[in-house]
Parts: C-alpha cells; structure tokens; sequence
C-alpha cells in the first residue's frame, strides 16, 4: 500500500507541517479573535493535510521519472 520511501518521507515532513499549521492558526486567531487562541484539532488535521500532500505531489514526480 504505502512504500517505505513515503512513510518516512510523510515522517520527515509533519513537524515542520505541525509548525506551518499552527503559525497560519495563529495568524488566523489574531485577525479573528481579539485573544489568541490555538485550535490544536485544527491545527493537527491541517498538517496531517498538507503532509499528505506534500507527500502525494512528491510521490507523483517520483513516478513521471
């Protein structure tokens, strides 16, 4: 199903993922709210997103070659 190739590149890309996310939440609570607030479910699910697709596009090229 999955190589090992991408588990350890999906591996690789979530904590800077994770920061990425809760900054862009951050940002997001400051402009929203007028107290800071980070929404951890949101954040989490927003890395796991964006590592999948990170992980996808990358998979993608590996394929063209």
């Amino acid at each position: 199903m999955f190589t090992k190739k991408q588990i350890v590149f999906f591996s690789i890309l979530f904590l800077p993922m994770l920061i990425l996310s809760t900054l862009l939440n951050f940002v997001f609570s400051l402009n929203v709210h007028d107290y800071v607030e980070v929404n951890w479910f949101i954040v989490i699910i927003l890395a796991l997103v964006l590592d999948a697709f990170f992980t996808w596009t990358q998979t993608r090229k590996d394929k063209e070659k």
